[in-house]
């Protein structure tokens, strides 16, 4: 058995052998092109062989197993007769999805009755779609192996046979009948008989054509004509054959030539089965023969319906004013199918100019060529007519027209001629206004000729300001339209649009475009706190540079403290704003915030500028200033000033030059500001100034007050001479200096006699001179006199000799021989006869000025009863005993007696005698202190008395000194004993 199929209008196609279901290979197919449908049917001529209830199921299987089926009923599910409703309805032009394992969607589409060969199946991202091809109703389907782990199965689709009959009905809203008979109605069937028996290839698949109703039927007098184009010359046989009740009528062989039409003609029949054969065989199969109905001819011959035919060169030209006027002009000649029509004569004819050719053959390609030398005397559209022999449509003897797909037998090509520009109009004719380098609008001129005419395909040029896209050719309305782009420079734009020697101007006016980033003047990374900066420029433009008037700035000082001279400005002509900022007094960094008003939203910039130090100003002190120390020491705080500048702001690395009068040091100023100068005063005490100079600035002074260090020298002065015992040597001073000489108050003074007896008394504390002055007072006893005054660990010594002196006196009459009294008296050492013995006794004399002192210790306890000191002095200092001479003397009995010589007693020699003065002038006093007996007197030296002694200064005279004792013994003692006077030198004060 055969199955073949249909190409469009049945003119094409393919059988196969086998089993017109089962014998399909695995493979996916489509149907027809959309304009008819597909379905199954089981109302065809041999009803009692089939089982109408039958229907069709399609299988989805993975491998060997069935993931999915689909059942597809013979009968519409929603028409009459319907046996089956959860069949599908398996038709042309609509998609079966079928639900698959692993997801993917297939999709089985059919389109029309026409099938073509599509090899494995049709994959999209939205599913798959399965088609029947002519390689069978088994759908196949390969997955990707993207899609699925592992091996990548075979998804197949099959479809499997349930009943064994197949009849296909053609059905459509328009149906194309092929016999031109309008009894036909709109709708024909085409049917199948697998049962034709193989190896009948000599014999032609039967095509019927058969009417449904038993109106139906075609009088001898009326032919119908199949008209068809061979695209190869030979001899075709036809053959009409009896198919069920129609009776068998041969046509004969119809001899076809290239390019000509092979027509069947039948009378009288109901069915006509029609088939071609070719008389001799050609080429290699390319597709088989289709007339209208299954075939199992294979040949290469191809029959077309009445074809097409399609201007392609020179239509639309535009022939403009004394440019060439040949031009090429072609035709191409298609099928109904769309295959080029090869051998088609094509005839060309105008009444504008000439042709050449004026019959043309169409090639290979289908297309017919001709050149055409147009007619340009006058302007206006000329037109070629070119027209195909043998293109012809199926129509009936009275020429009715066919509504179906009649032959294009002739088509035209237009051409433009155009006359020289006369006038040329504008359109708009004011000024416009816009943004400077955008579209402000169309612009439009209209060309006309010398009449007025509106002139089409005109070149226009344009020449100006901006550029002018479009509008280079006029229209059929004479009109040329482009579209204007001012120029990217604001303000006045003009544009001429230029038609040979006419122009017209165009005017607009194109303001600055949107604004673009700003742009700044430079902004220096740092300036001086406190101060202004250069002015800060903003300039806004638009993206070609076109200063914007009036756009709106904001500045905000964000940080720093500062100020601005305006905090909203607007930008000027030049599209520029500019302020002053004045940054922060405090040294550190200073923000500026700058918004310009953008499109959208604003532009916004950071500016920061580091506030530096300004210049320097007067410095000041700070510290160190008025201090006391010690001199040749530095003070206990460094001298310190600031340096800043007029904001307060330190100044640091300043130079500053200290100077104390013995040195200058530069010390430079510190991150604060300050710079510090450890000053040691000078070794003078006393006031001390210091200064720090800073460039020009007044030096900043300084004073401390230098004390003297400590004590390191003692120099002394006075005594150091000779002075009477006893007496006070007041000219002792000390003076204490520290290491550098300087006079040191304040200091102890400790003043110690150390030596002679005597005592010594002085300040207590140096004075502001550091002297200290004392008094000293020598020692009663004559000699060396020692004493020391201290300082700390210094000491000076003084040395004074004590002496005695004329007229010295000091001894007091009391009975108690002091040493110190008598030290300055002169005196020698005797033995007295005391009692028959030696005894050692010592003789003491002494004035002072105005009286007579004399004493004498004898080494005995004391002496027998009556104990007697006399003395006769020898007034005159003749050395002789006179009368009148003094006498006087002291006895423990009667104490002290003054008496004088007698003449007796100088006669008589005798101590003894005497006679007592009218009155006592003197003391005397005897007492013993258990070592010695001791014997004090005193007498004025000028009593006035006569009898008593008359001296004066540098007197000298002698005495006699005898002692008695009260045991009656009459022995004397004369000191010395070797002369009887001892001189006594009378001696003044």
């Amino acid at each position: 058995a055969f199955v073949c199929e249909l190409d469009q209008l049945g003119l094409s196609g393919q059988c196969v052998s086998g089993d017109p279901i089962a014998d399909f290979a695995p493979g996916s197919f489509s149907v027809g092109n959309g304009q008819y449908q597909l379905s199954w049917d089981t109302d065809g001529p041999e009803t009692g062989r089939f089982n109408t209830n039958r229907f069709y199921r399609l299988n989805v299987t993975v491998g060997d197993q069935v993931v999915g089926s689909i059942d597809l009923d013979p009968q519409n599910p929603n028409g009459p007769g319907q046996s089956n409703a959860d069949a599908y309805a398996f038709r042309v032009g609509e998609t079966i999805p079928i639900k698959v394992w692993l997801g993917l969607e297939v999709l089985c589409t059919g389109q029309g009755f026409v099938t073509e060969c599509i090899t494995g199946a049709i994959i999209d991202q939205t599913g798959a779609s399965l088609a029947l091809t002519s390689n069978g109703p088994q759908l196949g389907l390969d997955v990707s192996p993207n899609s699925l782990p592992g091996s990548t199965p075979v998804v197949t689709a099959v479809l499997e046979r349930i009943d064994p009959a197949l009849y296909l009905q053609l059905t459509g809203e328009e149906c194309i009948p092929l016999f031109d008979a309008p009894q036909f109605g709109q709708c024909f069937r085409i049917t199948t008989y697998p049962d034709i028996p193989d190896g009948s290839l000599v014999n032609p698949a039967l095509v019927s054509i058969c009417e449904t109703t038993s109106s139906f039927g075609l009088t001898p007098a009326q032919q119908s004509t199949l008209n068809m184009i061979r695209y190869e010359a030979g001899t075709y046989e036809a053959l009409v054959d009896a198919v069920g009740n129609c009776p068998v009528q041969t046509a004969g062989m119809l001899p076809v030539p290239e390019g000509g039409i092979a027509r069947f003609a039948a009378q009288g029949l109901n069915q006509i089965a029609a088939w071609l054969m070719p008389q001799q065989a050609h080429a290699q199969v390319q597709r088989p023969i289709r007339l209208g109905a299954f075939t199992s001819s294979f040949s290469n011959f191809r029959f077309a319906l009445p074809g097409v035919m399609i201007p392609t060169d020179g239509v639309g030209a535009v022939i403009q004013d004394g440019a060439p006027n040949v031009i090429d002009a072609s035709v191409t000649v298609r099928d109904y199918l769309g295959n080029p029509v090869p051998g088609a004569m094509v005839d060309f004819s105008t009444a504008d100019g000439t042709p050449s050719p004026t019959t043309a053959t169409t090639g290979s390609d289908g297309v017919a060529r001709t050149q055409w030398t147009v007619d340009v005397s006058s302007p206006g559209t000329k037109t070629l007519t070119a027209s195909a022999l043998g293109l012809v449509s199926v129509s009936p003897p009275d020429e009715q027209s066919n509504a179906g797909f009649l032959a294009t037998e002739s088509v035209t090509i237009d051409v433009t001629v155009v006359g020289p520009p006369a006038a040329l109009t504008q359109n708009p004719t004011g000024t416009l206004s816009g943004t400077a380098g955008t579209p402000v609008g169309d612009l439009s001129v209209t060309v006309f000729d010398d009449a007025g005419n509106p002139i089409s395909g005109a070149g226009v040029t344009w020449t100006g300001d901006g550029t002018v896209v479009g509008g280079t050719t006029t229209g059929s309305d004479g009109s040329a339209t482009g579209t204007w782009t001012l120029g990217q420079t604001s303000g006045p734009n003009t544009v001429t649009a230029n038609v040979g020697s006419l122009s017209v101007d165009f005017t607009a006016n194109g303001a600055a475009g949107p604004a673009v980033t700003p742009t700044y003047s430079t902004v220096p990374p740092s300036g001086t706190a406190g101060l202004g900066l250069p002015p800060i420029t903003v300039t806004v433009v638009d993206q070609f540079g076109n200063p914007r008037e009036g756009d709106a700035v904001t500045w905000t000082v964000t940080s720093g403290g500062g100020s601005i001279s305006a905090s909203s400005t607007a930008t000027g002509a030049d599209g520029t704003s500019a302020v002053t900022w004045t940054l922060g007094q405090a040294v550190g960094s200073n923000a500026l915030r700058v918004e310009v008003a953008g499109p959208t939203q604003p532009f916004t910039q950071d500016f920061t500028v580091q506030g530096l130090v300004g210049a320097a100003v007067q410095p000041v002190t700070t510290t160190g200033d008025g201090q006391t120390g010690t001199v040749g020491q530095p003070l206990a705080s460094p001298l310190t000033i600031l340096v800043t500048d007029q904001f307060g702001n330190p100044r640091a690395g300043e130079d500053v030059s200290w100077s104390d009068g013995a040195s200058t040091t530069t010390v430079p100023t510190d991150a604060s500001g300050l710079s510090s100068y450890s000053w040691t005063l000078g070794t003078v005490a006393g006031s001390q100034s210091a200064s720090a100079s800073v460039g020009s600035f007044s030096p900043v002074s300084f004073t401390a007050t230098a004390n003297p260090g400590a004590a390191a020298n003692l120099a002394s002065s006075g005594a150091g001479g000779t002075y009477p015992i006893g007496s006070t040597v007041s000219d002792l001073q000390i003076t204490v200096t520290d290491a550098f000489g300087n006079p040191v108050p304040g200091d102890a003074v400790s003043w110690v006699v150390t030596g002679g007896g005597g005592s010594i008394v002085g300040d207590a504390t140096t004075d502001a001179a550091g002297v200290a002055t004392g008094a000293w007072t020598l020692g009663s006893i004559p000699g060396l006199n020692t004493a020391t005054a201290s300082v700390g660990v210094l000491t000076a010594d003084f040395n004074a000799t004590g002496e005695c002196f004329p007229g010295y006196g000091v001894a007091q009459v009391d009975g108690t021989f002091d040493p110190t009294e008598w030290a300055c008296a002169s005196s020698f050492d005797f033995d007295a006869n005391i009692s028959g013995g030696s005894t050692p006794a010592t003789v003491f004399w002494q004035n002072d000025g105005d009286n007579l002192y004399m004493a004498v210790r004898v080494l005995q306890s004391s002496l027998d009863k009556v104990n007697t000191l006399r003395i006769d002095i020898d007034s005159d200092g003749d050395g002789t005993a006179e009368r009148n001479d003094d006498v006087i003397g002291v006895d423990d009995e009667t104490g002290f007696f003054d008496r004088y010589l007698t003449q007796r007693c100088v006669n008589s020699g005798q101590a003894s005698c005497g006679n007592d003065d009218t009155s006592t002038d003197g003391a005397g006093t005897v007492d013993n202190d258990g070592t010695y007996t001791v014997f004090e007197l005193v007498h004025p030296l000028n009593s006035g008395e006569s009898t008593d002694l008359a001296v004066g200064t540098g007197d000298t005279f002698g005495f006699f000194l005898s002692l008695q004792s009260g045991n009656g013994a009459q022995g004397n003692t004369q000191v010395p004993a070797f002369r009887v006077y001892q001189d006594f030198t009378v001696v003044g004060f």
